[in-house]
């Protein structure tokens, strides 16, 4: 699965700055679409484009900052493949709940397509945390 980037970058001035936070909604709507496109064709390339993003995600919702947020969720699952980071919070390939919420609030910043940093756009110890924290079933539930 490939995307046209290209569509997401939003001119001039965009990079280094914060992504907005996001309906967990959205989030978990724009992985499982991305999740399905890849089950139905799993070893074809092809490519999503911006239309189906936004249909995924709820009417006024930054598609933009949805995608930002599903790929470094993406890059998080990948990461966790031989265990740590949200490996306690997958089951069967997909994230908990308590991953999509926090992922999609998380402060992060937007980083140039293509050029790679060394690791993610966010405090990766306090993303595991606040997951962690929200993940531990309240008192009595």
């Amino acid at each position: 699965m490939a995307t046209n980037f290209n569509i997401f970058v939003e001119g001039t001035g965009w990079e280094n700055s914060r992504v907005s936070a996001v309906d967990p909604a959205d989030l978990k709507s724009v992985w499982a679409m991305q999740t399905d496109s890849q089950t139905l064709a799993p070893e074809e390339q092809f490519a999503l484009g911006f239309d189906l993003y936004k249909r995924a995600c709820s009417p006024g919702a930054d598609v933009r900052a949805v995608f930002i947020r599903v790929s470094v969720l993406r890059k998080l699952k990948f990461m966790s493949a031989s265990g740590g980071l949200i490996s306690p919070w997958l089951h069967h390939g997909e994230p908990d709940d308590a991953v999509f919420k926090v992922v999609a609030a998380f402060p992060m910043i937007r980083m140039h397509p293509g050029i790679r940093r060394g690791g993610l756009p966010l405090d990766v110890e306090e993303l595991i945390r606040q997951i962690r924290k929200e993940a531990i079933p309240a008192p009595g539930s």
